[in-house]
């Protein structure tokens, strides 16, 4: 990626010249997304090395391992799905004793939300490998959502806050002590072609955004430094004008400066109009699954197919209250590591609930369950 630019600093309070455009920048930005309000989006994600951004880009990857992707809201609802195939995620397990692994794949999930609570499914193969084992709850609030839901520049709000321009520009107008804007360059120039280069300073580094006024002010490359953690580039490509209101790309790669590659591809056969299908919403399992609410304190019997609008109620035979014991957590020794599955959910005995959240923390650490359902 060559580039030619010749920077600008304005330091860490802009002028009110400098303001005015900025929070023009914010506003053509986050018009330009708004324009989706429905969508059915299916993706290909793929996560794996690469020697150099180059190579990145042109796909020629020391390793590789894809899952499949869906991203579909309205007004009321999101649903995000990442599900890796039990042959890649079984292959990319390295065993460090006969329960615990390692694996470079992100967790496959399936999540759904109404802004007040989430239903989450929590999938990882089986210790034998033969099969997915599904670890659902419904948890209050949005944020097991927001915690694994990515998609380029957060289409429909999604992971919003994250890598954002809108944001760090609010930050930054705002004089937020963790983003200070630091500089703006209206004659840079990437691949010979002309945009608009705006830096801050953001928690011990600095973000640069490459932007094109003329798409919809959004980013063509992001480069992050920190002193912190490793750098790390963010190409969008391939710029589809979506329903004539908004520029949107179909192509996302992140490399880090220490090898890694991330790349989402948007499916061309993906949807942003019309009516969603029935089923938008629903998750289904292969075979009946019994679900702890956790936001509502029950326990609801086990369905092969599962939606946020038509949970039992409180006094349903199919609702029963439950108690919580809080389980031990025990702190990972490894950043990616995590224990087989077995069985991920909850388990009854004597009456009482033992809730195993076999959340994927940051370290994405699972709990194994060694008691029966």
């Amino acid at each position: 990626m060559i580039y030619v630019a010749l920077a600008v600093t304005i330091g860490l309070s802009p002028s009110a010249e400098e303001r005015n455009f900025l929070e023009a920048v914010r506003d053509v930005y986050r018009s330009n997304l708004s324009g989706v309000t429905v969508a059915d989006v299916s993706f290909r994600f793929s996560t794996g090395n690469a020697l150099t951004l180059i190579d990145a880009l042109a796909g020629k990857w020391t390793k590789r391992s894809n899952a499949n992707g869906r991203l579909v809201f309205n007004e009321s609802l999101k649903r995000f799905d990442r599900v890796s195939s039990l042959d890649d995620s079984n292959a990319s397990r390295k065993w460090i004793t006969d329960k615990s692994f390692k694996s470079d794949l992100p967790p496959s999930v399936r999540v759904v939300t109404d802004g007040n609570c989430t239903f989450l499914d929590k999938i990882e193969p089986s210790v034998d490998g033969s099969k997915f084992i599904h670890g659902v709850q419904i948890h209050a609030g949005i944020q097991p959502f927001n915690t694994y839901a990515r998609i380029p520049l957060g289409l429909g709000g999604v992971g919003d806050r994250v890598m954002n321009l809108a944001a760090d520009l609010d930050s930054a107008l705002l004089e937020n002590a963790d983003t200070h804007f630091e500089s703006i360059d209206r004659d840079a120039v990437l691949d010979g072609k002309p945009l608009i280069r705006i830096t801050f300073n953001h928690n011990g580094g600095q973000r640069e955004y490459w932007i094109d006024l003329q798409r919809g002010a959004t980013p063509q490359q992001i480069v992050t430094r920190s002193t912190k953690h490793q750098a790390f580039t963010i190409i969008y490509d391939d710029f589809y004008n979506i329903n004539n209101t908004t520029w949107y790309p179909f192509r996302e790669l992140v490399f880090t400066e220490g090898g890694l590659a991330r790349e989402t591809i948007i499916e061309r056969h993906s949807k942003f109009t019309g009516r969603l299908p029935e089923n938008a919403f629903e998750l289904d399992f292969p075979e009946p699954i019994a679900v702890m609410d956790q936001a509502r304190m029950l326990k609801y019997a086990p369905r092969v197919a599962w939606k946020l609008d038509s949970l039992p109620s409180a006094s349903s035979r199919d609702a029963a209250p439950v108690f919580f014991q809080e389980p031990q957590v025990e702190v990972p020794k490894m950043p990616s590591e995590r224990e087989a599955a077995s069985h991920l959910g909850w388990t009854v005995a004597g009456g009482f609930a033992l809730v195993i959240f076999g959340c994927i923390t940051l370290t994405r650490k699972f709990k194994r369950n060694r008691k029966s359902s």
